[in-house]
């Protein structure tokens, strides 16, 4: 069974990251099961950035 994803998934957008990408982008992956230290890394990795507006985040968190 195939389900088509629509641009938002519980309140979320998800972005098309071409559109925000520069040559000064610090692209992070992560990769989350169970983790509720999460939002705790992402803040600090925001909080510790010299330029956070350079980040993109990609996250995939599964709870279950």
């Amino acid at each position: 069974m195939e389900q088509s994803l629509d641009n938002t998934q519980e309140g979320v957008e998800l972005l098309d990251v071409t559109d925000i990408i520069s040559d000064n982008t610090i692209f992070i992956q992560i990769a989350a099961y169970r983790d509720s230290e999460l939002k705790k890394t992402l803040r600090d990795c925001i909080v510790k950035a010299a330029f956070p507006q350079n980040l993109v985040f990609s996250i995939c968190w599964q709870h279950a």
